[in-house]
């Protein structure tokens, strides 16, 4: 207060009060102007004047910066508002934001669970079709040509055999030569109607049976894992898949015997 009421100001404001006395003073009452020419009183409003005017200038300064911090954190505001709307929208767009890049990702379809187990029958269905039954029905025709051909080389030589009883005794240096010439040719009959084992061990008839076999096996597991949920469509065409994969499966069992016939006479 006292460094208030000694301030270098206070002759400045006293003079201007006494201005503004002598000014007002036929306008003003008489208790009024006795108060402002008071010493006492003059400096009670001399030290409010200087109270009013250090707190305008306190709110000017700290306003001005208000406004600035203000401004600032608001633009951060807006900043962090507009990364949040986008990441929204990239998240309902199916993509997040990494690095202020959008990548997007595929939407998961949910499939419910009787959809799925006829999708699965269908592709089992579907690998049996076109990757096995072509290759089996193939697998039997070639079986069945070798058996022939064993069959027609084994009666060849029954009806040899039997002719040379009837032939006299002098012919025996011909019925030579042609006992050497029919076992110079049956290495080459054997190469002719046996898979060589140069070119593939995939083309043995024994690899293939174990193949197939083994395949129509896991065919057979797969549709043993597929649930039918109580439907009894999904549960009828589950089991004539099954059916199906088990005719095939017999039948290259049942072949099995002829296969070894065939290794048989090409190891003679």
């Amino acid at each position: 207060m006292d460094q208030l009421i000694n301030h270098p100001l206070k002759t400045q404001l006293k003079e201007q009060l006494i201005n503004i006395e002598k000014f007002l003073k036929p306008y003003l009452p008489d208790q009024l102007l006795d108060l402002l020419s008071e010493e006492e009183s003059r400096n009670k409003i001399l030290i409010g004047v200087s109270i009013i005017s250090a707190m305008f200038l306190f709110s000017k300064v700290f306003g001005s910066s208000n406004k600035k911090s203000g401004n600032s954190s608001t633009g951060k505001t807006k900043k962090t508002n507009n990364k949040k709307s986008k990441s929204k929208k990239n998240k309902n767009n199916g993509g997040f934001e990494v690095n202020g890049g959008n990548i997007t990702t595929a939407k998961v379809e949910v499939i419910d669970p009787v959809t799925r187990s006829n999708l699965e029958i269908e592709s089992v269905l579907n690998k049996l079709n076109t990757e096995f039954v072509p290759s089996i029905e193939s697998f039997f025709k070639e079986i069945e040509t070798r058996l022939e051909e064993i069959n027609k080389k084994s009666n060849g030589d029954n009806s040899s055999v039997s002719s040379k009883g009837k032939k006299s005794k002098g012919k025996k240096s011909k019925k030579q030569q042609q006992q050497q010439q029919q076992q110079q040719q049956q290495p080459q009959q054997q190469n002719e109607t046996s898979t060589p084992g140069s070119t593939s061990y995939k083309d043995d008839l024994n690899y293939r049976y174990l193949y197939f076999n083994e395949n129509l096996l896991k065919l057979l597991m797969r549709l043993d894992s597929v649930e039918a949920h109580g439907n009894d469509e999904l549960r009828q065409k589950r089991k004539e898949a099954i059916r199906k994969i088990q005719n095939y499966h017999s039948s290259i069992d049942e072949v099995k015997p002829k296969i070894d016939i065939i290794e048989k006479a090409n190891a003679n």
